[in-house]
This record gives C-alpha cells, sequence and structure tokens, in this order.
C-alpha cells in the first residue's frame, strides 16, 4: 500500500512514521530538507510518476482546498484523507467524488470515546457539554508559538478550527447542528492573531442544548465531555482517561499514538464507518462561519446543513 502524505511538518511527520510503522510505503509532497522520505516537487508529478494508493492532506489549513484541487487535476481516483479542520474557510467547491474523501479527526477512534457513543446508543439526549482548553505556548516543546500556524488566523490558525475536534465529536454525538450562537476572539495577551477563546450554545438534531468550550489558555491541559440522556449521565476526561457511566468509571489511557494509528489504519484498509465524511466536515466549516458571524452579531444563527 503506497501513501502519499502532502505537506511534511509536524501532523505529517507523524502520518508518515505511524503510517510506515503499519508497512505502508510513504511519500511526501514536500520541500522540507529534513524529509525522510521519497519526496515530489509537486501532486501532479507524485500522482503520474509514483501512483499512490492513498492520499492524506496534511500541509498548512490554509492550503488543503488548493491541494484537493491539485489532486483532482491528476489520475488519482482512490480515497483522500484530508487533516482537520476540511478548510480555512467555507467552500462552495464541488469535488468529482466526495464519498471517498474524509476528514481526519482521530479522536473519534479513542476508546472511551467509542465506548461514550456505544453507551449512548440511540437514546434521547437531554444536553451534552464538551470543553478543551490547554495553554497554546506548552503545545510543542521546544518551538515558539509565536511561530505556529496556531497563532496565525491568516494560515488558518485559532481555537475554532485548531481545536475542531470537540466541534465534530458534538454534531457526532448529538447531529448535525441547527442553530448557534456564539462569543469569543482574541481576548488574552497571547501574542497571537488568532482566536484564543470562543464559547458557544448550539441546538442539533437530537440536542436542544449543547455548548462547546474552546480557549488556548488552560495551564493544567482539560478535556471533558458531560452528555445527560435517557436514564443516562455520561463524564468522560480525556486526560484523565476516565469515563463515569451513572457512577461507574471506565478507565483507559492509550498512548498518544493510538487514535492516530487507528484512523490510518482504517483508511488505508477501507474501513470508514468511523471516519468524518466530507459532508459532515462541509457541516463543521459552515458551523464555523456561522459562529464567527453569531460573534460579531451577538445572535442566533441557522445552520444551512449538507
Amino acid at each position: 500500500m503506497k501513501l502519499l502524505i502532502i505537506g511534511y511538518g509536524s501532523i505529517g511527520a507523524r502520518h508518515a512514521r505511524l503510517a510506515t510503522e503499519l508497512k505502508a510505503e510513504v511519500a511526501c509532497v514536500s520541500n522540507n530538507p529534513d524529509c525522510p522520505y521519497k519526496t515530489f516537487p509537486s501532486v501532479e508529478i507524485a500522482c503520474s510518476t509514483w501512483m499512490p494508493d492513498r492520499i492524506l492532506i496534511a500541509n498548512a489549513t490554509n492550503k488543503h482546498l488548493s491541494a484537493l484541487m491539485e489532486i483532482e487535476k491528476t489520475q488519482y481516483s482512490g480515497d483522500i484523507l484530508i487533516e482537520k479542520p476540511l478548510f480555512d474557510q467555507a467552500s462552495s467547491y464541488q469535488p468529482k467524488s466526495p464519498e471517498k474523501i474524509y476528514v481526519a479527526y482521530n479522536l473519534r477512534f479513542h476508546p472511551l470515546i467509542k465506548e461514550l457513543k456505544k453507551q449512548l446508543g440511540q437514546r434521547k439526549i437531554f444536553s451534552a457539554e464538551f470543553h478543551v482548553g490547554q495553554y497554546l505556548p506548552d503545545w510543542r516543546p521546544g518551538t515558539d508559538y509565536r511561530d505556529s500556524y496556531s497563532a496565525h488566523a491568516e494560515q488558518g490558525g485559532g481555537v475554532l478550527r485548531d481545536l475542531s475536534h470537540e466541534i465534530d465529536l458534538a454534531f457526532w454525538l448529538c447531529g448535525a447542528p441547527e442553530r448557534v450562537i456564539a462569543t469569543g476572539g482574541k481576548l488574552s495577551e497571547l501574542e497571537i492573531t488568532s482566536d484564543d477563546v470562543f464559547m458557544s450554545l448550539v441546538q442539533t438534531v437530537h440536542c436542544k442544548a449543547v455548548s462547546i468550550s474552546l480557549n488556548y489558555l488552560n495551564k493544567v491541559p482539560q478535556r471533558l465531555i458531560r452528555i445527560n440522556a435517557e436514564e443516562l449521565t455520561l463524564t468522560l476526561d480525556l486526560v484523565a482517561g476516565k469515563l463515569d457511566v451513572n457512577g461507574q468509571l471506565i478507565e483507559h489511557r492509550p498512548d498518544r499514538d493510538y487514535q492516530y494509528t487507528s484512523q490510518i489504519d482504517n483508511f488505508m484498509n477501507g474501513n470508514k464507518n468511523d471516519l468524518c465524511s466530507y459532508i459532515e466536515g462541509l457541516n463543521i466549516m459552515e458551523f464555523i462561519t456561522k459562529s464567527e458571524y453569531s460573534m460579531k452579531t451577538n445572535s442566533w444563527e441557522t445552520i444551512v446543513k449538507f
């Protein structure tokens, strides 16, 4: 199995390493001199001469769409996995085969997320809370946070996109979004141009009371989910690796690579049930766009579902 990775930054390097461990043959479209894999100067040359079986887009968020458009100009017709979020802005671009495009929301593959979804089943959901926060300067040890794409709005950075795992989980568990009211923006003294705090109330298809809170500020990292459903209260602390189900504790702390490896393995082998679809990725982008508008107008915004 031949995997072409577009981009070789920190996330591209991780995907390449894990795919290699899964016995895939890896090549990259990159000009990074530190890339240890076969490299190509363009998507066109890589697709025409190397002919990959799968493609993973892992360059800067604001370059995802142009990379996808480059792929579609070639003869490549296989599956494509795009690092989250799908794009930096909502787009009307219509790919030739959207059913073959997926978005890399790897938290779906965390064992406790899968257990939470199993416990939830088809129960009616009354309320749901999603919270994530971590101090941006601590994210990438040995690097200056001000130089990362996260710090720059023009590169697709900011909590609303950077930490959109929680947005994906909210809609994966509670149904597609229908309305949102949001607040936040660049509120702290971090030396960045992107948003560092985002809070929203959302009405979804299956739950009329969903809150989503994201920030770059928590000095002690937190990643929490709380859901009240029929005869069931679920509280998940992903940092501690603990899921409370009506007072009964389930513990699981997989290594940092576990969900990335599971995601790559499923993508490479065609097991797509838990992968985020292109349409779901578009719904997240529409949510982000309407949330940003809501932050400016302080009003409820209707979300058009794709």
